[in-house]
């Protein structure tokens, strides 16, 4: 025959918690990752923050250029989920594809400058797509400058001017 068992009531242990990151005012929001952290490439992973869309416009007269900018904070999480700190990060070029909103999950490779991730395409972990700031390649540019001579010298010998 079998003894009859008492249970006793399981009791979690005291959830210790990493210290929370906290910036230099005594809030916890998490603070920047030092510009030192940031020196040549690499691909971080985080929660966009701050997104800010921009066109901005250089040239005069009639030979004006726009390019798009897009900015955002990208706030790094630790294992638990907290916020641990925040990389500054720019996408720029002629053409924008794809979306980035404040609070998607975002996985973005690029080069540091002055402090700033600089990326030309990343990955929206929330919505699984690719996002990407095209520029036109200057070989292009070069290619369509020749061909326009090209064919004004072409224009000039035909009709002998």
């Amino acid at each position: 025959m079998r003894q009859p068992t008492t249970r006793v009531p399981y009791e979690r242990p005291p959830r210790r918690d990493p210290p929370r990151v906290e910036s230099g005012d005594g809030s916890r929001r998490p603070r920047p990752v030092p510009i030192a952290a940031l020196d040549g490439s690499g691909t971080v992973y985080g929660v966009a923050r701050t997104v800010r869309m921009r066109t901005e416009v250089s040239g005069s007269d009639g030979d004006v250029g726009t390019t798009v900018v897009c900015n955002f904070s990208l706030e790094m999480r630790d294992r638990a989920g907290r916020p641990v700190g925040l990389v500054p990060v720019e996408m720029r070029g002629d053409l924008f594809e794809g979306a980035v909103n404040d609070g998607d999950r975002v996985r973005a490779t690029g080069r540091a400058r002055n402090g700033t991730l600089r990326v030309k395409r990343l990955r929206n972990l929330t919505t699984g797509a690719e996002v990407s700031a095209r520029s036109t390649p200057a070989i292009v540019v070069a290619v369509v400058i020749l061909l326009f001579v090209a064919w004004l010298v072409v224009i000039f010998a035909i009709t002998g001017r």
